[in-house]
């Protein structure tokens, strides 16, 4: 679940970046982008070096060094969104992939209990198959018959004595 909801947190962050969400998203998460501690610190340093440069030579706050600053941040900017965009397409990914591998379980579980209460009802058909197949060859034997109809004349009849042969015990 972790792994999912994170997973949909990024795609929504970069429906947002696209500008799929609206104009108010986009310049949010522009700015998300712009905050993170990776862009600070590389903006910050680039710019540090801009100015050390320009400060060497003199022209600390010429239009060339205000120049190269912008050309450093909007290089930066693009090298950096496309890593940030690149990072939070693979969290998607890695949501998706979670999600999928779930429904993947799941799918699996239902199939394994839908497979033993076939095997279940298999077992309990071929148990009253068989008491069935039993009472009817029971039923079927002229002894039994012979043992069942000699009772009808109104008094008790004791049971024939069981032969071993007839059932091919002897």
């Amino acid at each position: 679940a972790p792994w999912r909801d994170t997973g949909g947190q990024a795609l929504g962050a970069t429906a947002d970046l696209l500008g799929l969400n609206g104009p108010d998203a986009a310049t949010t998460a522009m700015g998300n982008f712009q905050a993170t501690p990776g862009y600070q610190w590389q903006l910050g340093q680039g710019l540090r070096a801009v100015d050390a440069g320009a400060a060497a030579s003199g022209m600390l706050r010429s239009g060339a060094t205000l120049k190269a600053e912008q050309t450093f941040g909007s290089g930066l900017a693009d090298q950096t969104f496309q890593q940030y965009y690149n990072n939070l397409a693979g969290i998607s990914g890695q949501g998706l992939t979670a999600a999928t591998g779930g429904a993947s379980t799941a799918q699996t579980g239902a199939n394994l209990a839908q497979g033993a209460g076939n095997t279940q009802g298999s077992i309990y058909g071929n148990l009253s198959t068989g008491l069935g197949n039993t009472a009817n060859q029971l039923f079927s034997n002229p002894a039994v018959k012979s043992w069942l109809t000699s009772g009808s004349g109104g008094g008790t009849t004791a049971a024939p004595a069981f032969d071993p042969n007839l059932y091919g015990y002897g």
